[in-house]
């Protein structure tokens, strides 16, 4: 089984400057944990998860609205191509926890 078997091709994504409550509002409307976080170029840059959304709400105090997407995301991303196998990808995944 290769990655293009399992992958979503219609991403959820936002940018640096967007709200947290932006980004949750993505995640509510397409079902989804977590979203890309993109530049102007439609490159991915990072990541966000509905727990970096808590997480930050919770030790900046504020509310998402007021917190940036680029104060919450994963800036160190993993990838993989469309012909990458399953084991191949599970090994990357154990490796970046």
């Amino acid at each position: 089984m290769k990655t293009e078997e399992l992958m979503t091709r219609d991403v959820a994504t936002c940018s640096a400057d967007d709200s947290l409550e932006c980004a949750a509002g993505l995640m509510w409307d397409r079902d989804v944990g977590c979203v890309v976080v993109t530049d102007a170029q439609q490159k991915p840059i990072g990541m966000i998860t509905d727990r970096d959304l808590a997480m930050a709400a919770y030790t900046q105090g504020a509310l998402l609205r007021d917190i940036r997407v680029d104060n919450a995301m994963a800036r160190n991303i993993w990838t993989c191509s469309v012909n990458t196998s399953l084991k191949d990808i599970e090994t990357k995944m154990r490796t970046a926890q």
